[in-house]
């Protein structure tokens, strides 16, 4: 732009011909447009080629935010299904607890039921002792309807 600034300058003040200017004017413009032109192609190109590599990249980065964003939701269901699983076992082991009260008082109430059970078989072995004695030395004062002879009955033997 300078030089074609200059060579106005120039040519205004030595008074040379207006077409030369003119065609020198159109020549530098010429060249600087093909210049330009050049440079805006090569420029061109190496955009594409960038947004050619941007897009890419941007596919890979897509398909590594989608991998992470399932891998995310794999960790989210197993953190779900922890906290699920810790709280069934609390629950688990609060049965477990009960259900071992209940084991112990069943126990205990077995035994209790078989000492019952011994106690009453006790009781009726001590009572058939007891009627057995009673009937052993009662039994053989009970004269039935006959007198017997008490020296009779060794003879009989």
């Amino acid at each position: 732009m300078k030089t074609l600034w200059a060579l106005l300058i120039a040519c205004l003040v030595c008074s040379a011909p207006v077409s030369a200017a003119e065609d020198e004017i159109t020549a530098i413009e010429a060249a600087a447009t093909t210049v330009n032109l050049d440079q805006l192609l090569s420029r061109f190109e190496q955009l594409q080629l960038d947004y050619r590599e941007l897009q890419n990249l941007y596919f890979q980065e897509q398909a590594a935010r989608d991998g992470l964003a399932e891998e995310l939701a794999g960790i989210k269901l197993t953190a779900a299904s922890a906290i699920s699983i810790a709280n069934e076992r609390n629950e688990l082991r609060l049965q477990v607890t009960d259900l071992l009260h209940d084991i112990a008082d069943l126990r205990q109430l077995n035994r209790d039921y078989e000492n019952d059970r011994s106690q009453r078989w006790f009781l009726i072995g001590a009572l058939v002792l007891f009627l057995g004695v009673v009937l052993g030395v009662v039994a053989p004062n009970i004269r039935l309807g006959q007198r017997r002879n008490k020296s009779a009955n060794w003879n009989k033997l």
